[in-house]
Parts: structure tokens; sequence; C-alpha cells
């Protein structure tokens, strides 16, 4: 086997997915849901508290990366940009959410500290835009440690036309 200048076996491989802000019912139409996701908090039922969120994690996701996320009986730590380590798991039905423990330290950093959105307003595709992000990036570091980030406007679509 030719050893190609282009390959090295001891680069380190990163093993990541990328995630949206956003719903991806529609491509051509994106939107942030008005109850769930980043606006979860907005959501019918239960009384919830302001700030409650979650990232969806598309079936697409899930499928081609089954065991990326542990089960959903198991917190991990999720290490933000800023170095604070917040304790997280998927959740819901067909674990097609990453959500925080309280839900809202999630909610208050993307919210508040990286969208600016007023208090009780309603996310939308638009705040994605004028903060040029609509996606964002997790690390899977080990089995406990996940590193996440934010990404530019139509990352997630670049990731899922990878694995298509």
């Amino acid at each position: 086997m030719n050893e190609s200048p282009a390959f090295s076996s001891n680069l380190p491989i990163r093993n990541t997915v990328v995630l949206p802000l956003y719903s991806t019912r529609s491509e051509e139409n994106k939107q942030v849901p008005a109850k769930s996701g980043l606006n979860q908090w907005n959501a019918s039922g239960r009384p919830r508290s302001y700030r409650e969120v979650y990232i969806p994690i598309p079936t697409k996701v899930n499928e081609k990366f089954p065991d990326f996320f542990p089960n959903r009986e198991t917190s991990f730590q999720l290490e933000l940009p800023n170095g604070t380590v917040l304790n997280s798991k998927v959740c819901q039905e067909n674990n097609k959410a990453l959500m925080s423990n309280p839900n809202t330290d999630l909610g208050e950093w993307v919210l508040e500290e990286v969208l600016g959105i007023p208090y009780g307003e309603v996310a939308t595709y638009n705040h994605l835009i004028t903060a040029g992000i609509d996606s964002v990036e997790v690390e899977k570091i080990n089995n406990t440690l996940y590193k996440i980030n934010f990404l530019p406007l139509n990352s997630y679509q670049l990731f899922k036309n990878t694995l298509d």
C-alpha cells in the first residue's frame, strides 16, 4: 500500500455531529417552531420555565450515528465555548432532543448570551440569520464529555448532504 502524504494515521479523528437550531421539516422554509426546540418554554401543557429549550436531534443523525450520544437514562457533561459545563442528556421520544439539566441552563446560554433575545420573545429563524448561525457542532470527547459550538448558516444542510 502506498502511503499518501494526504493521509496520516497519526492525525486525530474528530467525532462530531451537526445539529440544526431550527425545524428540518421544510428544507425551503427554515423555521424555529413557536412551541418546541428553542421555544419549548412557550409550549402548552405543563407549566414551563422561561428559557426552557432543547436542541433538535434529527432522525437522520440518530440513524447514521446511533451510538454518538449515550442512551436517554445517561447524563453527560456538555462544555460550552465559554468553558461552562452543563449537565445534559438526550430526551424525548426517539431521542430527538438535546437538553440540559436544569433545562433552562442551555436556554440561558443560547437565547440570552448568544442570540440576545429579549425575555418573553419567541425565537425565530430571523434571530439566527441576524446572529449568522443556525446550527451547532457537538464533539464527543469521550462517553461522558461533549463539547458544543455554534456554526454558520447552512452548516446543518452541508453536514446532512455528506450523509446522503
